[in-house]
């Protein structure tokens, strides 16, 4: 997808603005999907590290040299730092913890890759990004009748919630075996006890479903936070 080569005016229309934004979206998340699409060369490696020096995300700060996708993941390690497992937890395995939501979250952000559900995403996006009423309508509403409008916005956001949540669940059923030997690698071994005892089982479906979710509401919620926030604010 190509850069933007239009001239940015200093005045624009709200839907220009809009289709700017997301022009510039795209071509971003097509930059950071280069390094999983391009063929494998020897100089991909240094490719994915000129990548993350240009998004502001490079190996400065990051524990070794590991070439992590960390823009995808730096707001959920803010978000969700203190999850309802980690209680008990040593350091070693809060550790361990985070970089194995990490691979899931990279596995994840793969599957997205596919043309198939990246169809999918996209499609959902533009539908609800068409469904959510503009200030104009959303004043209409407010002049039809109280709480019309926050009715409409809960509409949109349980939809959003199921959308997420049927994704999650296919992800989980269907690549249950690629996430287990994901957690089976010996830089998750602090974790083994835990996914070993009694309720291991449970443990890993936890910790499964909540990085898959914490990926697919990036996926989702990004491209609609502005509208979502304009719904969210008049209602």
């Amino acid at each position: 997808f190509s850069f933007p080569s239009k001239i940015w005016l200093p005045v624009l229309s709200s839907q220009l603005k809009e289709a700017r934004l997301e022009q510039l979206e795209r071509f971003l998340r097509d930059m950071c999907a280069i390094i999983y699409k391009l063929p494998l060369r020897p100089k991909l490696a240094e490719v994915a590290i000129y990548l993350q020096s240009f998004l502001g995300c490079d190996a400065k700060g990051l524990a070794g040299d590991s070439l992590i996708l960390h823009h995808q993941t730096v707001s959920n390690n803010c978000l969700y730092s203190v999850g309802i497992l980690q209680d008990g937890h040593s350091e070693e395995e809060r550790e361990a913890r985070r970089n194995l939501k990490n691979a899931i979250q990279r596995y994840v952000y793969r599957i997205f890759l596919l043309p198939c559900i990246e169809q999918v995403a996209s499609n959902f996006v533009a539908t609800v990004k068409h469904e959510i009423p503009s200030v104009a309508e959303m004043r209409d509403l407010e002049r039809k009748g109280f709480g019309l409008l926050k009715d409409r916005a809960s509409e949109i956001l349980g939809r959003i919630q199921r959308f997420i949540t049927s994704i999650q669940t296919l992800i989980v059923d269907g690549c249950r075996n690629d996430l287990i030997s994901i957690a089976s690698h010996e830089d998750y071994s602090s974790l083994r006890k835990r996914m070993d005892s009694k309720t291991g089982e449970l443990y890993s479906e936890l910790l499964f479903r909540d990085s898959i979710r914490e990926h697919l509401e990036l996926e989702v919620y990004i491209p609609l936070r502005k509208s979502i926030s304009t719904v969210l604010v008049n209602a």
